[in-house]
């Protein structure tokens, strides 16, 4: 499995990961708004197809470390709000939701041993390199902090995390060109 997300058609973007973790403590860390707020954004989520998602992203409250936000995203420095709807539900195993309107954002949980196992699907993202590398790179980031929140360990800052991996996505995303 590779830690990187990988592009699997023209704007849809997949990424694995596995935690040492049961399914069900997964699924609170992506549909509780405290336990999704330590890696991703708080917010209500209305556990229903058709329920409304509020994702207030925070990401200076992601890690207790120090974190710069880089320049193109100082817009963003005091956060941003989503307002979005469920289109897919079947607890534990799969959670998706509208993302800014015209995306779509599915995870899929399933049990392997004592482990769970993630796969996050992000469709509709159209062609654009920029759009593709900043939504790998933040995908990339959150899934770490998660993986480190799951794991009990205080995770790195967000932007230093993208910053770090941002320049390995924009060669692997100019390769698949």
């Amino acid at each position: 499995m590779q830690k990187y997300g990988r592009i699997t058609s023209p704007g849809t973007v997949k990424f694995e990961r596995t935690f040492q973790n049961k399914i069900l403590e997964v699924w609170n860390y992506l549909t509780d708004s405290d336990k999704r707020g330590l890696w991703l954004a708080s917010g209500n989520m209305q556990l229903e197809v058709g329920g409304e998602v509020k994702l207030v992203f925070q990401h200076r409250n992601l890690s207790m470390q120090e974190d710069s936000v880089p320049e193109k995203f100082k817009d963003k420095s005091d956060g941003e709000t989503l307002n979005e709807k469920v289109v897919q539900l079947d607890p534990p195993e799969v959670l998706g939701f509208t993302w800014n309107d015209d995306s779509l954002v599915t995870f899929e949980l399933s049990s392997r041993e004592n482990n769970t196992h993630l796969l996050l699907t992000h469709e509709n993202l159209g062609k654009n390199q920029g759009t593709l590398i900043a939504v790998c790179s933040g995908w990339h980031a959150h899934l770490n902090i998660l993986s480190d929140r799951l794991e009990g360990l205080e995770p790195k800052g967000f932007w230093t995390t993208y910053n770090e991996i941002e320049a390995e996505y924009v060669q692997r995303i100019a390769a698949d060109d």
